[in-house]
């Protein structure tokens, strides 16, 4: 007989949809609403953004019942979809088996090597060997997850597919590389000296390719108001292609406001209580629906083809069932890297006078 397991405290757990079960249709009307939420956590709202200011940010989404969400936890505004910085996959290893070490090259260019030995009752353990940095904690320190895993010999019939097969378990396809910046980025996010006391808050990309730094003041629904070089502008919203937070992140304090919000959602959502004294506030889990949605949060309950729960950030949530397409457990699913992780200002390297001077 069956039986209920509990995967949410397991520190890594990923279940991947048969593509044939996910609709490949999109899961909110996109005319309707047209943005996307970046937050800091990884996680990606669509919406329609309706007023910002320097404390919240105003908007209507088809999944959150909240209206307002605080700034603090914003990375970036995603105003042109045609032009959107979606997410990638490391859909399709390449796997090359031959001698005693195998090689392994992912989507995102890192080139691994792999041990594998077969054990006495057919199944396979693969050990990577000078695993890149896979991820980072919730103070932005680097971090090597597991680096081994064991196939079953059902998966195990050849080290090609063993290999290919354990691979795909490994590495969360959603989790890559960051892209290299291009050089006009690079220099937009480099600080000058003089001015390295007061940095830019933001960077406003238009729709031409043209990079603006400085600071976003508010927006109305139809222009945003963004202070540069001490002169506010008004820039109107079909001219905009995204808007994106970075500021050195204080990433400590972010995680303790979200630890007193945790408690604050526990009280406001009763559905969130645990059952018993010994069961987390929040085991949050993070959704990654078809067509960019990632959302995050503790699921409660299911109702029709809804999936309900909540998130010590934004609250109430409801999500299509059939649009889900990978679901984390554990840790990995409390914070995911944006798409904008590197987008961070960095101070102009100090001239090299020499040992003379």
């Amino acid at each position: 007989m069956s039986s209920p397991v509990r995967v949410a405290n397991k520190r890594s757990i990923r279940i991947e949809r048969n593509n044939k079960r996910v609709s490949r249709l999109q899961s909110f009307d996109v005319k309707t609403f047209p943005h996307l939420l970046h937050l800091k956590n990884g996680e990606v709202i669509p919406c329609q953004v309706l007023a910002y200011d320097e404390t919240a940010v105003n908007f209507r989404s088809p999944f959150i019942s909240a209206k307002n969400l605080d700034t603090k936890y914003v990375k970036g505004i995603e105003i042109t979809r045609g032009k959107t910085h979606g997410r990638k996959e490391n859909r399709n290893p390449i796997t090359i088996t031959g001698g005693e070490k195998h090689r392994i090259i992912l989507e995102d260019g890192r080139i691994l090597d792999a041990l594998m030995q077969r054990e006495e009752d057919g199944n396979v353990q693969i050990t990577l060997e000078n695993v890149q940095i896979i991820g980072t904690d919730k103070h932005d320190r680097q971090i090597i997850r597991d680096n081994m895993i064991v196939v079953s010999g059902g998966f195990a019939k050849n080290d090609a597919a063993a290999l290919k097969h354990g691979v795909e378990l490994l590495f969360d396809p959603l989790e890559i590389q960051a892209e290299k910046l291009d050089v006009k980025l690079e220099r937009a996010l480099t600080v000058p000296r003089f001015n390295r006391d007061n940095p830019p808050r933001h960077i406003l990309g238009a729709n031409n390719g043209d990079l603006l730094r400085g600071k976003l003041i508010s927006f109305n629904g139809e222009t945003f108001l963004f202070e540069s070089n001490l002169k506010k502008v008004p820039i109107p919203i079909n001219r905009v292609a995204r808007i994106i937070d970075v500021s050195i992140k204080d990433l400590e304090k972010l995680a303790e406001n979200t630890k007193i919000e945790e408690e604050f959602a526990k009280e406001q959502i009763p559905s969130l209580k645990a059952d018993d004294e010994t069961a987390p506030a929040l085991s949050l889990t993070r959704f990654a629906l078809i067509h960019n949605p990632i959302l995050i949060f503790e699921p409660v309950d299911a109702n029709g083809e809804t999936l309900n729960g909540g998130s010590p950030i934004y609250g109430k949530i409801s999500i299509p069932i059939k649009s889900i397409q990978y679901i984390h457990f554990g840790d990995k699913a409390k914070s995911f890297q944006s798409v904008y992780k590197e987008w961070v200002i960095r101070s102009a390297k100090e001239p090299d006078y020499g040992d003379d001077r």
